[in-house]
């Protein structure tokens, strides 16, 4: 238990951003629920933006059946010879961290926690300098712990990354 929980002070956080998203955030999900039998599921997602000036967005969503999501640790692991990290963001909601130290090589470590759980199922939100837009194989989203509101661990098979990359509907400015 105080693993999920102190997961969050251990890793550094260096996130930050002060653009503009061109994703819509609070947006409902695209995908259809987890499925009842999945009592202590969550389902991970990545979700992309337009490629824009060279600049391309991921969203990273978490999404639970109906328990809320208490705590999360997560690795996003990337081609780092097409896509350059250059910054993200999170809501404000709990506390979250994000570990860029080992960017360059590909890898992006973040973890968060709410005691009171957390609403929204974007976790996490990337920027890529990157001369085309993503592609699937270039990306990919490794779950490592999750908590449920109420404490309970859920277990390593009840953790799934959906593969492939999705669309977001994007704010028109």
């Amino acid at each position: 238990m105080k693993r999920y929980w102190m997961v969050g002070l251990v890793l550094l956080a260096c996130a930050g951003c002060a653009e503009r998203s061109v994703l819509e955030p609070g947006l409902s999900s695209p995908f259809p629920p987890l499925p009842s039998d999945e009592v202590d599921g969550v389902r991970g997602s990545l979700l992309v933006g337009p490629w824009i000036d060279g600049v391309q967005e991921v969203a990273v969503w978490m999404e639970t059946d109906d328990r809320r999501l208490g705590a999360y640790q997560a690795m996003l692991r990337f081609d780092p010879s097409s896509l350059r990290y250059a910054g993200s963001e999170s809501s404000e909601e709990g506390f979250r961290v994000l570990n860029s130290e080992h960017a360059a090589g590909g890898e992006l470590r973040f973890a968060g926690f709410n005691a009171v759980g957390f609403e929204d199922p974007e976790v996490l939100r990337i920027r890529f300098e990157s001369d085309r837009l993503a592609e699937p194989d270039e990306l990919q989203l490794l779950i490592e712990a999750v908590g449920t509101l109420e404490g309970e661990a859920v277990p390593e098979a009840k953790m799934s990354a959906q593969p492939g990359l999705y669309a977001l509907p994007v704010r028109m400015n």
